[in-house]
């Protein structure tokens, strides 16, 4: 994965496109900042929205292969925290303060992978490539509240829009 940031108008024509060159999984944006996940070296890129110049960089060691690290950010914004999840052997979200200094780990039951999560209107939602399955979770111990399947093979990102609708990719 050679990571491409791209940034479109609402019609989808490139307005600008930079080669990361990174094994980029995810990424969310924060006010003026965009935190850009790096699977392979447990890394968080922090970048300027507006320059997407390099502001800071923030290591979150996880003990796995290569390719078996981070799949998944999250922002947290009553609390300002983040949410780092791993896809799968086990499936394991850990919370971080603003700063990446981690606060707790926990190992999530029920799911053979997860291939990406939001937050969106105090809830938190969970994507499975793998079970094909759309979840809301209870944010304080990640239990399933509701499960959707969802007819998209290999589905790999999820989203809200402005008014609300969900996004799967």
């Amino acid at each position: 994965n050679n990571g491409v940031l791209v940034e479109t108008d609402k019609d989808g024509k490139v307005l600008r496109k930079e080669n990361l060159g990174m094994d980029i999984e995810d990424l969310c944006s924060v006010g003026h900042d965009l935190f850009i996940l790096d699977e392979s070296l447990r890394l968080v890129y922090c970048l300027d929205q507006e320059s997407w110049k390099i502001k800071n960089t923030y290591c979150i060691p996880y003990n796995g292969a290569r390719n078996k690290g981070y799949e998944s950010i999250v922002y947290l914004p009553e609390s300002r925290h983040f949410l780092l999840l791993t896809e799968k052997q086990p499936v394991m979200v850990v919370e971080t303060d603003e700063h990446f200094v981690p606060l707790g780990q926990r190992t999530v039951e029920g799911f053979s992978d997860l291939s990406s999560a939001t937050w969106f209107q105090g809830n938190l939602w969970f994507l499975s490539d793998e079970d094909r399955t759309v979840s809301r979770v209870n944010p304080a111990d990640y239990t399933v509240q509701k499960q959707w399947k969802v007819p998209v093979y290999n589905p790999e990102g999820i989203c809200f829009d402005a008014d609300g609708s969900l996004r799967i990719l």
